[in-house]
């Protein structure tokens, strides 16, 4: 019995009458290297904007069982758990054809490049499953499931949840044989949205801080930012200016994007994440925080449009090697990392550099810092629930709206922190079991 996630990928990539016709009726066939390429360039950039909607960090005015904690969609089928299973197939397609296809240009280099990227963005995509519908990495890894680990295009092929462990053993491969393929590109790439060798070294970092292994993050975070630091100051904009839109910002690294399941313009900074800005003169407040309202959050202006943190930016990988040097005790260079960031954020004349021989308060420095830079992506979620694995301590957050009868908690290490499986992909799956 196939799957909804096969079915809808189908439907979506191959646009045929029948589920298991495989040429499309009146459309391109990928057939060269140059097509595979184009494929590619198409494939969704989103995070997950349900998973978001969780973030206690932002408030929205909805309804959706997300943002109130839920473990159950309002829809049977939330469109990033489609765009993730298309993204896979498209992967896969690729990979299982890229070694024989034609080459228009007769360029070996691009087809070790589609391969590299294929591989780099199933890695990704995997990455993104795993955190958005499983428990954190932790010492129960190998008993944890998400989601069904899909390595080909067979449709006909029903398969179980993959455990956490087995996603991330997946994602280092993928990601490993990605640098083999490939290695010689150590600069950011104009169209981020791709991968790049940059951008796997800083979704290395990522993977191997979430498996709280800092010594291998350091060793990846260390190497992305030899090769790619850009910062810009926000001292050095104009009045009225904001930073460069998320394409074409350098300090984007690798975008992918919380597409919203509203519209971005409900979303809000909570009472909770108001209070650690210094108002007056964090430009990132300045810039996107609006007016306050009656229940103590803020609208925002135009985050999501400016903000350069997505999967992999130059901000974040700061943080984490940051984070890495206090982990293994290199306090002052953590301090150095801290600075080098928030003096590009905060006003100048009101600057000071933080300062401390203490490990666990430039632990806790940075923890706030990154909730600051990663404010409206689904990167302080995934910090909540690391930290938890990691034994840190994590608060109970409430949400309560006037128009709603109950105040809604969100519990640390609570199941309530990803998402559950679609209700209808267990009716087409004698294979995949709940999640949660």
């Amino acid at each position: 019995m196939k799957t909804i996630l096969y079915l809808l990928i189908t439907i979506s990539l191959v646009g045929c009458d029948s589920f298991l016709d495989v040429k499309p009726k009146g459309k391109l066939v990928p057939q060269t290297v140059e097509d595979f390429d184009l494929m590619l360039n198409d494939l969704g950039v989103t995070t997950g904007a349900d998973i978001a909607l969780k973030d206690p960090y932002l408030m929205i005015d909805a309804s959706k069982e997300s943002a109130l904690w839920g473990t159950n969609l309002s829809s049977a089928i939330d469109a990033a758990y489609n765009q993730f299973y298309s993204n896979l197939y498209t992967c896969n397609f690729i990979l299982e054809n890229i070694d024989v296809a034609e080459s228009v240009s007769g360029s070996d280099e691009l087809r070790k490049v589609v391969k590299r990227d294929a591989l780099a963005d199933r890695a990704a995509t995997l990455f993104l499953l795993a955190n958005n519908y499983g428990h954190h990495y932790s010492v129960t890894a190998d008993k944890d499931i998400a989601t069904p680990i899909k390595l080909n295009t067979n449709i006909e092929e029903d398969i179980p949840n993959g455990t956490i462990k087995e996603f991330y053993t997946q994602i280092i491969e993928d990601l490993t044989e990605a640098k083999t393929i490939y290695n010689q590109d150590n600069e950011r790439i104009y169209n981020c949205s791709r991968a790049s060798n940059l951008g796997i070294d800083g979704l290395f970092a990522k993977v191997y801080l979430f498996m709280n292994d800092h010594e291998a993050a350091f060793t990846y975070a260390n190497a992305c930012l030899n090769n790619h630091s850009k910062l810009y100051n926000y001292n050095d904009l104009e009045a009225g200016e904001v930073p460069v839109r998320y394409y074409s910002n350098e300090e984007n690294i690798w975008f992918k994007t919380p597409k919203p399941a509203v519209n971005f313009i409900d979303w809000r900074f909570s009472a909770d994440i108001a209070e650690l800005f210094d108002k007056a003169n964090d430009f990132r407040w300045t810039f996107y925080a609006g007016v306050e309202n009656a229940d103590g959050s803020y609208s925002r202006n135009d985050v999501q449009q400016v903000s350069p943190n997505s999967l992999v930016s130059v901000a974040d990988i700061l943080l984490i090697r940051a984070e890495c040097y206090a982990k293994m005790n290199e306090v002052e260079k953590a301090c150095d990392d801290l600075h080098t960031l928030r003096s590009t954020r905060v006003n100048a004349d009101s600057y000071t550099k933080l300062e401390t021989t203490d490990k666990d308060v430039a632990l806790s420095w940075i923890k706030e810092e990154r909730v600051r830079e990663l404010a409206f992506s689904v990167n302080n979620l995934w910090d909540l629930k690391r930290y938890y694995a990691e034994g840190r301590d994590v608060p109970t957050f409430t949400r309560n709206w006037e128009v709603l009868p109950e105040t809604y908690t969100l519990e640390p290490g609570s199941d309530k922190y990803y998402l559950e499986i679609p209700a209808e992909v267990f009716e087409l799956s004698d294979q995949i079991k709940p999640n949660k």
